[in-house]
């Protein structure tokens, strides 16, 4: 089946595929699993935040544009880790 006949038609998918795309690692879900980490031992966003980026790894193909993201979207992060409901901080 080409590309286009599976936007018009698209085949079904079974769970398991989706949860190999999941599965996958990425620099986000590393950052989010040491965020974790870091919360439950107490460090304030602004340490973890550093310690998390600094593990990433630095030969991979795109890495700088997982840092620039990562950086852009540093806000929602904060918020998650303080778990702060962002729509009840803009109506305050």
């Amino acid at each position: 089946m080409s590309a286009v006949e599976e936007r018009i038609e698209p085949r079904p998918r079974h769970v398991a595929e989706f949860l190999d795309i999941l599965d996958e690692p990425s620099p986000a879900s590393d950052v989010r699993e040491m965020l974790k980490l870091y919360r439950t031992r107490g460090y304030p966003f602004e340490q973890a935040w550093s310690r998390a980026l600094r593990t990433l790894p630095q030969r991979v193909v795109g890495i700088d544009e997982w840092h620039f993201q990562l950086r852009r979207t540093k806000p929602a992060w904060r918020a998650a880790y303080e778990r702060r409901n962002r729509l009840v901080d803009q109506r305050a």
